[in-house]
């Protein structure tokens, strides 16, 4: 998939994807294994919208949708998804297996970014578990 890529110093973390746009950091905009967990957050977005999409259509036919639903199913519903603590736990276990995988961060750091900075309540170990599959 190729990216639309920005690369920007005004973005509160290495990197963030907004479908279908990828923000990076300068100093991060050549390390694929960064921007290989970015990816996994693009696809699911992009599922969610697809599937936003089609529930509209689906609800559009059945009712009349007024314009604010229709808006609201249009902002990334991804990120609606990601304000629920155990969607983002997922999301970012997800993406930080994908980038253990491409040897951009160790297993441990991993495990410990999720514990810090996601606001999940969680223990380093706990996350290490979820990383490790068990």
């Amino acid at each position: 998939m190729e990216l639309l890529t920005i690369t920007t110093k005004r973005i509160p973390m290495d990197a963030m994807s907004y479908w279908p746009v990828l923000l990076v950091r300068p100093q991060y905009e050549d390390n694929t294994p960064l921007i290989e967990h970015e990816r996994v957050h693009l696809r699911e977005q992009a599922l969610a919208f697809a599937l936003a999409g089609t529930l509209m259509c689906v609800l559009g036919h059945v009712f009349t949708l007024s314009l604010w639903w229709a808006l609201l199913l249009l902002v990334n519903p991804w990120w609606l998804l990601y304000a629920v603590p155990a969607f983002r736990l997922h999301a970012e276990v997800r993406g930080y297996r994908v980038q253990v995988s491409h040897g951009g961060i160790s297993r441990a750091r991993a495990a410990q970014y999720i514990a810090e900075n996601y606001k999940l309540n969680i223990t380093q170990a706990e996350a290490e578990r979820l990383l490790t599959g068990d």
